[in-house]
């Protein structure tokens, strides 16, 4: 989604599933699930599975400030593969 999605356009998770193509079967729907939980998209009333673009000041106010911190998003890679002896 971009700040330039037409409001009035039905998004599904068949809608997400073209931009994850050879993915999980179910990560189109988790991503929906994930953007309905952030209030970036809304159920269309009546329609259970069909969901609309809602502009979501307060989330994009929370993204660009995580973006403008000096938070470090690094993720560190063990490729140690052999299991700990603590486990």
């Amino acid at each position: 989604m971009t700040n330039t999605q037409e409001p009035n356009v039905t998004i599904t998770s068949f809608t997400l599933w073209n931009l994850l193509k050879g993915k999980s079967s179910n990560t189109s729907a988790f991503l929906l699930a994930v953007l309905k939980e952030e209030g970036i998209v809304a159920t269309l009333k009546g329609k259970r599975h069909n969901h609309e673009y809602i502009e979501s000041t307060e989330f994009l106010e929370a993204v660009n400030k995580l973006i403008q911190s000096t938070v470090d998003l690094e993720l560190e890679v063990n490729t140690n593969n052999k299991p700990s002896k603590n486990h």
